[in-house]
C-alpha cells in the first residue's frame, strides 16, 4: 500500500521521470490498490501520499505516466483498476439529508463527494498521461460514464462524465472495435445520449460539456469512423437549433458548422479561419470595432449626462468574439475521402458517406427566422456569409439555398428583419448589412442551371432585396453595399437587372446630392454602360434619367467646390480669431452620428472628387454612345443646358472637362462610324519618296496648309492637279480624316481657253487648299474676325512641335494593368514572376481578358505602356471601347530574363494596379511585391479548396466559381464593388475584372493627381495645346484663354469687346488665307 500522508516517503515519486529515486513498482501498486478499491477513503488517503500534483489537478505525479510501463503486462492498468472503482463508489453514494431550515442549498455527502473525486481522477489522468490507452480501457470508460450521464443525480457527476468522455475523444477512438456492428452501435447510443444532454438540460454546464463532448467526437470520428461521424454531425445541427436552452452550448457547435467546406472534388474539411472579418465588424464582434464603438457610447452617455438626459444603454457582455475564435476552435478537419457532399459520387462501397449539409442550412435559416437569442442569432448573421460562399458545399442543396433566399427577401422588403438588443448599440441596419453580404454569394448560385429551382423568381427576389437596400428610409448605410452586389448581378444575371434599371435609376436620382453615395451610383453606370446585354432594351427615356443623375452629381460637386473656394476667402481675409468660426460644415453634419465604425465607413465620402467627375463623365461619354442616332440631337440639346454652370459672380461657364465632352457631341451626334484612318497616297506624297513622286505625277503636286478653326485645327491636302483634298481635322475627342473632290466637269467646247494655272516645269496646280476652306467656310455674309480661320504657318517649328506634341496625346485614354500567376504554395515576389505558364484555369481566364495583341510594328495598341518586342516578348492581352484601352503586363507572355525578373517586375512594378490570379492556398499580401506604386491588387482566388482529387475530376473553367476582392494601400481608400468579397463565376469573371480593372486605373490616376482643380484625361490635353496655339497665334495674343470659358455665345451681327470694328476686316476673307 502507498504510504500515507506525513510518513517518510521520497517526495517526488514519478516513476518513469525520477531516476534514482525509488519508484513504485507497477504490478505491486496496482495490486495493493485493489484491495482498498471498495473503500473511498483509504483509496484516496493511498493516492493523496503520491505528492506533488500536477498543477491544477487531482492527479499525482507519480500516476502521469504510470501506465507506460503496464502496456505489455498482462495485469489491469492503473486507470482501469480507477475504472473499475467507479460504478462500486457510484452505487454506494447516498445523498446527504438536506436540513429543512436551508433547503434551498444543495450540499453533497461523503460518498457523492468521493465519486466526483473519483470522476475528476479519471478525466485528468486521461487528460495529463503519456501513456497510450490500451487494454480496452476506452470502451470500459465509456461504459460507465455514460451510465453515470443517464442517471443524471447530481450535477457535477454529469458534467465531470461529459469532460472524461472530451478527453477520451480528444485521443483515440474509444467505441470497441470488433468485427460486428457492436461499435457503431455504442458509438451511435454515446453520441445520441450525449445530444439528448445538450438539447434538453436544464443545467447550462451540462449542455455546454455535452456541445463540447459532441465536437470532439465528430472530429475523432471524422476519419476514423465516418458512417458514425455523419450521426454525430446530425447530432451538432439538432444542438445548434433553438430545441437548446443554452446560447454558449449552441455557440460551441455553430463554432464547427459554420466552418465546414468543401473541397473541388466534394471532400468536406474544416476551414481554420474563414474570410468573414469585415461581416464581424458589422456586428462590433472584432476587438478593434468593438473598442471604437465603445468609446463611441462612452463619449454619448457623457453628452447625455451633461445634458441633464437620461441614457438606458448599458455595456453589452459578449459570448464570443471573432478574434477568438480561432484560439476556440476545438478540432481540425482535413480533406477525407471518406466524407464528401457531392450527390454524384458512388457510395456502394460502403467506404464513403455523405454528409447532408442541407440540414444545417436548413437550421441556420431557421434561427434566422425566429431565434430569440442575440448571441446565437449574431453568431449566424457573421459566419454564415463565407460559407455560402463555398458553392460545392452547397450545390447539391439547392432547395435550402432558396428557401434561405426567399426568408432573406422577406424579412428585408418587409422590415421584419431582428433587431439587436439596445445594449449592443447596433440598429436593424447593422443587422440589415449582414442580410445583404449573405444575399450576394447567392447571386452565383442563381447562374447554376438546375431544374431543382426557379431561376427567373430567385434572379428577380435578389434585385429587389437589393434595391430595397438602396432606400434611405428604410436602412441606414446599406445603399453602397446593394450598389455594389448590383454590380455583380448586372454580369451574372444582365436581363432581371435590365429589366428593373429604371426603378434603380429612380432610387439612385433620390440620393444624388449625397457625395458619399455618389461615386457608388455612377461607377456602376459606367459599368451598366459598358454591357449592351444589360441596357439593350433601354428606351431614351431610361437613358435620360442616366444623364440627369450624372449631371445632378457634377452639380452638386461644383457646389461644393464653390463652397470651399468661398470659405478659403473667407478665412484668409479673417482674423486669426475668426477663422475657425467661418469653417464650412462638414459634409455629414448632418447626419446621424454615433453609427457602428463599419457602417460609418459606409458613410464617408471617398476625398477624391477628381475621380468622381472624370467617371460622371465616363458615364456620359458611354451612355450618349450608346443612343441611336435619330435620338441623340435632342438628347444633346438636354445635356448641353444641363453642363452649364455659373461661378462665383453668378457668371455661366463649361470647365474643360465639359468643352472635350461637347466635342465629342459634335463627332459623333450624326455619325456612329469608327475610327478613321489617313489616305495612304497623300501620306506617301507628303513624306517624298517614289511613292509620292507617283502621285504627284497622276494627281499634280500636294499642297497643305491649316487653320485653327474654333477649337480645332483643320489641315488641308490639296493634290493641284485633281484638286482632290485630304482633310485633316484635329479636335480634342479624336482626329477625323475625310477626302474632298471637286466633281470638275470638261469645258464646253465653245468655252474660251485661260491659262492662269501655276506651271513651273512642275506637275501644274490648279486648286490650292484655301480654295477649299473658302468653299468649307465662307459665304457672301461678312464674317467677324473673332470667327475667322487662323492661319498657321506650317513652317514654323514652334506649330510643328505643337502639332507633333498634340499627335502624341492618344485620342483614347490608355491605362495599364499588370495580371500575376500565383501558383500553388508560392508567397514571395521572385518565384511568382518566374512564373512561364499557369494552370489550365489561368490560361483560360487570360485569354478572355481581352484579345491577344501583337508587339510587332507596326504595333496596334494606341500606347503599349513600355511593352517592347523582342524584348517583352511578342504578345500581350489587351481590351479597348471607343474612348479606353487597357494594357495588361503579363509576366508569363514575356519571355525569361536571364538576369533575374529584373524585366517583368520594371513592367507589373511600375503599375499602379496589378490583377492577381492566386491559386497558391494562402492569402494575398498586398506587401508581396516590394513596390511603391501598386495602388490597387485584384485578388482573384477560387472559392473551392483545390486537392489531389479535384486534380483528376476538374471540371470545366466555365463551371467554376471565384472569389473576387480589391485590395488598397494603407492610405488609399477603398471604394471598389470588391472592397469586400464578391462571389463570380468563371464565364463573367474575365468581362467583371476588366471593368473592374480600368475603374481602378481611372481611380488611381485621380489619386495621384487628386490636387489638380480639374479631370485628368487624354481628351483634356488635346484641348490645352489646341488653346495654347490659339492663344500664340491668334491677332490678340494678349487675350487669355480661360480654363472655364464663358457658355453665352455672340449672336446677330453684333461684336464681342475687342472685335475690328469695320466692315473691311469682315468682308476682308484674305486675312485668313495668309501663311
Amino acid at each position: 500500500m502507498p504510504p500515507t500522508a506525513g510518513t517518510a516517503h521520497p517526495v517526488s515519486t514519478s516513476p518513469t521521470s525520477q531516476p534514482g529515486v525509488e519508484q513504485p513498482v507497477q504490478q505491486q501498486v496496482i495490486e495493493e490498490f485493489s484491495e482498498v478499491e471498495d473503500d473511498p477513503a483509504r483509496f484516496r488517503e493511498g493516492v493523496a501520499a503520491y505528492a506533488p500534483f500536477v498543477t491544477g489537478t487531482h492527479l499525482p505525479e507519480a500516476f502521469r505516466d504510470f501506465d507506460e510501463l503496464c502496456e505489455n503486462a498482462a495485469f489491469p492498468t492503473f486507470l482501469l483498476l480507477v475504472v473499475k472503482c467507479l460504478p462500486v463508489w457510484f452505487k454506494k453514494a447516498r445523498p446527504k439529508k438536506v436540513d429543512r431550515l436551508d433547503s434551498g442549498i444543495r450540499s453533497f455527502s461523503k460518498s457523492e463527494e468521493d465519486v466526483t473525486w473519483l470522476l475528476e481522477l479519471i478525466r485528468d489522468y486521461i487528460k495529463y498521461t503519456r501513456a497510450p490507452l490500451t487494454h480496452q480501457q476506452p470502451a470500459g470508460i465509456v461504459e460507465e460514464v455514460s451510465a453515470i450521464c443517464r442517471s443524471g443525480r447530481i450535477e457535477i457527476h454529469v458534467v465531470t462524465s461529459l469532460e472524461i468522455l472530451l478527453e477520451l475523444f480528444k485521443r483515440v477512438d474509444p467505441f470497441p472495435t470488433s468485427g460486428d456492428d457492436g461499435g457503431e452501435q455504442v458509438a451511435a447510443d454515446t453520441i445520441t445520449l450525449v445530444e439528448g444532454l445538450a438539447c434538453r438540460s436544464e443545467s447550462a454546464s451540462i449542455s455546454v460539456a455535452a456541445a463540447k463532448a459532441l465536437v470532439r467526437a465528430f472530429g475523432q470520428l471524422f476519419t476514423s469512423r465516418p458512417k458514425a461521424a455523419v450521426l454525430a454531425f446530425q447530432s451538432l445541427v439538432n444542438v445548434a437549433g433553438t430545441v437548446c436552452k443554452f446560447p454558449e452550448a449552441r455557440i460551441e457547435v455553430m463554432r464547427i458548422l459554420c466552418r465546414l467546406r468543401s473541397t473541388a472534388s466534394g471532400m468536406i474539411y474544416l476551414d481554420n479561419d474563414p474570410d468573414c472579418r469585415y461581416v464581424a465588424t458589422m456586428l462590433c464582434r472584432t476587438i478593434e470595432s468593438a473598442t471604437l464603438l465603445q468609446e463611441s457610447t462612452k463619449a454619448q452617455r457623457q453628452n447625455v449626462r451633461s445634458s441633464g438626459r437620461s441614457s438606458n444603454t448599458e455595456s453589452a457582455e459578449f459570448e464570443w468574439m471573432f478574434d477568438d475564435e480561432q484560439s476556440n476552435l476545438s478540432i481540425t478537419l482535413e480533406p477525407s475521402p471518406n466524407m464528401i457532399v457531392d450527390k454524384n459520387l458512388d457510395l456502394r462501397d460502403g467506404t464513403r458517406f455523405r454528409l447532408d449539409i442541407a440540414a444545417w442550412l436548413i437550421q441556420a435559416t431557421a434561427c434566422l427566422q425566429s431565434d430569440t437569442e442575440w448571441e446565437t442569432y449574431s453568431y449566424i448573421l457573421v459566419h454564415l456569409s463565407s460559407q455560402l460562399a463555398n458553392i460545392k458545399l452547397f450545390r447539391n442543396s439547392l432547395s435550402a439555398v432558396a428557401t434561405l433566399r426567399r426568408i432573406l427577401h422577406e424579412q428585408i422588403v418587409s422590415e421584419t428583419l431582428k433587431a439587436p438588443p439596445a445594449s449592443s448599440g447596433l440598429t436593424r441596419s447593422d443587422v440589415a448589412l449582414c442580410l445583404f453580404s449573405m444575399l450576394t454569394p447567392l447571386i452565383a448560385y442563381a447562374t447554376i442551371e438546375d431544374a431543382e429551382i426557379d431561376k427567373t423568381h430567385w434572379e428577380k427576389q435578389l434585385v429587389q432585396a437589393f434595391m430595397a437596400g438602396m432606400d434611405d428610409a428604410k436602412f441606414d448605410g446599406t445603399f453602397r453595399c446593394c450598389v455594389h452586389a448590383l454590380s455583380v448581378c448586372s454580369l451574372e444575371i444582365p436581363g432581371t437587372v435590365g429589366k428593373e434599371y429604371p426603378h434603380i435609376l429612380e432610387k439612385m436620382s433620390k440620393v444624388t446630392t449625397k457625395s458619399h453615395l455618389s461615386v457608388h451610383m455612377i461607377e456602376f453606370l459606367c459599368q451598366v454602360a459598358m454591357l449592351p446585354e444589360v441596357h439593350k432594351h433601354f428606351n431614351t427615356e431610361d437613358k435620360r434619367k442616366v444623364f440627369a443623375i450624372c449631371t445632378a452629381v457634377l452639380n452638386d460637386r461644383r457646389d461644393e467646390l464653390l463652397k470651399q473656394q468661398e470659405q478659403q476667402e473667407h478665412v484668409t481675409g479673417a482674423g486669426p480669431n475668426q477663422a475657425t468660426k467661418l469653417q464650412t460644415p462638414s459634409r455629414h453634419s448632418g447626419l446621424r452620428r454615433n453609427r457602428p465604425p463599419y457602417r460609418a465607413q459606409m458613410m464617408q465620402d471617398v476625398g477624391v472628387p477628381l475621380y468622381a467627375s472624370a467617371l460622371v463623365y465616363q458615364a456620359m461619354i458611354s451612355w450618349f454612345l450608346s443612343v441611336r442616332i435619330p435620338e441623340r440631337e435632342e438628347l444633346a440639346r438636354e445635356i448641353m443646358s444641363r453642363l452649364v454652370w455659373r461661378d462665383k459672380q453668378n457668371e455661366p461657364v463649361i470647365d474643360q472637362q465639359a468643352e472635350v465632352f461637347r466635342d465629342m457631341m459634335l463627332r459623333t451626334a450624326y455619325s456612329d462610324l469608327g475610327e478613321t484612318r489617313p489616305d495612304p497616297d497623300f501620306e506617301s506624297a507628303i513624306a517624298g519618296g517614289q511613292d509620292g513622286a507617283r502621285m504627284e505625277e497622276k494627281q499634280g503636286k500636294v499642297s497643305s496648309m491649316s487653320w485653327l478653326v474654333g477649337y480645332s485645327i483643320i489641315t488641308l491636302q490639296t493634290a493641284g492637279h485633281t484638286g482632290r483634298t485630304q482633310i485633316i481635322k484635329r479636335q480634342a475627342s479624336g482626329t477625323t480624316y475625310a477626302v474632298y473632290q471637286q466633281l470638275t466637269g470638261p469645258r464646253p467646247p465653245h468655252q474660251a481657253s485661260g491659262e492662269t494655272t501655276v506651271d513651273d516645269g512642275k506637275p501644274s496646280i490648279e486648286m490650292l487648299p484655301q480654295h477649299v476652306i473658302l468653299q468649307l467656310q465662307a459665304t457672301a455674309k461678312p464674317t467677324l474676325p473673332s470667327e475667322q480661320p487662323i492661319p498657321l504657318p506650317e513652317d514654323d517649328p514652334i506649330f510643328s512641335r505643337a502639332i507633333r506634341t498634340f499627335d502624341r496625346n492618344p485620342t483614347i485614354d490608355s491605362v495599364k494593368a499588370g495580371v500575376l500567376y500565383v501558383a500553388p504554395g508560392q508567397d514571395r515576389q521572385d518565384p511568382i514572376l518566374a512564373n512561364q505558364h499557369g494552370s489550365a484555369s489561368y490560361e483560360h481566364f487570360l485569354s478572355l481578358l481581352g484579345t491577344k495583341v501583337s508587339l510587332k510594328s507596326p504595333c496596334g495598341l494606341v500606347n503599349p505602356q513600355g511593352l517592347n518586342y523582342p524584348t517583352d516578348g511578342e504578345w500581350t492581352m489587351a481590351w479597348c471601347d471607343r474612348t479606353t484601352e487597357i494594357v495588361f503586363l503579363v509576366p508569363t507572355m514575356m519571355p525569361p530574363d536571364p538576369e533575374g525578373e529584373q524585366q517583368r517586375f520594371s513592367h507589373v512594378g511600375n503599375a499602379y494596379v496589378n490583377i492577381v490570379f492566386n491559386e497558391s492556398g494562402k492569402p494575398w499580401k498586398l506587401e508581396t511585391l516590394k513596390t511603391a506604386f501598386s495602388y490597387v491588387n485584384i485578388v482573384i482566388t477560387p472559392v473551392d479548396r483545390s486537392d489531389h482529387a479535384s486534380d483528376t475530376t476538374a471540371t470545366a473553367f466555365e463551371d467554376d466559381y471565384y472569389q473576387v476582392q480589391v485590395l488598397t494601400r494603407g492610405d488609399i481608400p477603398n471604394i471598389s464593388p470588391a472592397a469586400d468579397p464578391k462571389i463570380v463565376s468563371a464565364r463573367r469573371l474575365p468581362r467583371l475584372v476588366c471593368i473592374w480593372a480600368i475603374s481602378a486605373c481611372v481611380f488611381s490616376k485621380a489619386w495621384e493627381q487628386r490636387e489638380d482643380k480639374e479631370t485628368p484625361s487624354s481628351w483634356r490635353s488635346r484641348l490645352v495645346e489646341i488653346k495654347k496655339l490659339r492663344q500664340h497665334y491668334s491677332p490678340d495674343s494678349s487675350q487669355q484663354e480661360p480654363t472655364a470659358v464663358a457658355a453665352t455665345p455672340s449672336t446677330g451681327t453684333g461684336r464681342r469687346p475687342g472685335e475690328a470694328s469695320d466692315l473691311t476686316s469682315q468682308l476682308d476673307f484674305t486675312r485668313w488665307m495668309r501663311r
